[in-house]
């Protein structure tokens, strides 16, 4: 396991439940400790070992069938770099002669990932990076599952725990909340008609590039706790840019009315999403505010489990959302 998700794997032995042996000194293992199935691509060069950036792993990776596994990746290039993605995140992720991206599951992901990846191109929904095939397992009661996938690198883009982050430090609220108000919102029509939603969406999700905002990270909850819907991910955007405020205001020490600006944000950004989705309708102020609470008490859970230095942000979203609770009896 990479170091961020070493916490992952306990002291009880892991069983080999499957393998694909790719080359000679490449294999992708997958590993059952305590119920959950681990995703591990090997290199053996003497000593087996997690495969890290410069092995290049996916250049000898062969598409179609091999046992229970299949890869449908096309590349039109040779693969001659790769570099690691340090950003925080679930999973681990490649960068590929910065033109790819390859995202390694820590686990076999769900089904519903590649569901809902081929549900949006299907209806050709312009807000994700385009996609290159993936690395999918078949278990054996025949329920196919995600190992990797690997997507369009989008040069000179910005997650939005750094350009959101920005506005905020700026007190800058025009503009960019209708602009996600109605991406999330043409994400959510295309998904209409199905269960499927993004299911962890956040800024952190939105890759923004020039005046073009880019969804990203379908993987859903990481703690699997909260069952997806489209209101589910309105609320976790609602969340996060109370977080993107805690970030401002307690990290970088920004000096403003933030309880303003996520007022005049969170509005903004529920007003265009409406306004694209008019059949459908929130709840009221109180059951949103309900959600948000027990959303904020995911989040503290995230970053008890995952990422202790976030707990600053879950905290300061917690307070605030109870402030708005408090604030509307």
């Amino acid at each position: 396991m990479p170091p961020h998700r070493a916490g992952a794997v306990g002291d009880q032995a892991g069983v080999v439940v499957d393998c694909w042996p790719v080359d000679d000194n490449r294999a992708i293992y997958l590993v059952d400790q305590s119920a959950t199935t681990f995703a591990l691509p090997t290199i053996d060069d003497g000593e087996l070992r997690r495969a890290r950036a410069g092995d290049c792993f996916i250049t000898a990776m062969p598409r179609g069938h091999h046992g229970s596994f299949s890869s449908t990746i096309r590349l039109d290039a040779p693969v001659v770099s790769e570099e690691r993605i340090e950003v925080d995140q679930t999973n681990e992720s490649f960068v590929l002669n910065n033109t790819w991206i390859i995202k390694w599951n820590m686990t076999v992901g769900s089904h519903r990932t590649l569901t809902k990846e081929r549900r949006l191109s299907a209806h050709n929904y312009p807000h994700t990076p385009a996609h290159f095939g993936h690395i999918t397992w078949t278990s054996p009661d025949n329920s196919e599952h995600l190992v990797a996938g690997v997507q369009e690198f989008l040069p000179g883009s910005v997650d939005g725990w750094t350009w959101c982050v920005g506005h905020a430090m700026e007190n800058h609220c025009e503009t960019w909340p209708a602009a996600l108000g109605e991406v999330v919102a043409l994400m959510h029509n295309a998904f209409d008609g199905t269960t499927l939603a993004h299911g962890d969406l956040h800024v952190g999700q939105i890759l923004n590039q020039g005046n073009s905002y880019f969804i990203i990270d379908f993987d859903g909850d990481p703690l699997g706790h909260t069952p997806e819907s489209w209101l589910q991910d309105v609320v976790g955007m609602l969340c996060s840019f109370i977080h993107v405020a805690a970030v401002a205001e307690v990290k970088y020490h920004a000096a403003h009315n933030f309880s303003e600006w996520v007022r005049i944000v969170s509005d903004q950004f529920l007003e265009t999403y409406l306004a694209t989705r008019p059949w459908v309708s929130l709840p009221s102020r109180d059951q949103l505010l309900a959600l948000m609470a027990r959303k904020e008490v995911t989040e503290m859970l995230y970053a008890t489990t995952y990422l202790p230095e976030w707990t600053y942000a879950a905290e300061y979203g917690h307070a605030f959302v109870e402030r708005l609770i408090g604030e509307s009896q």
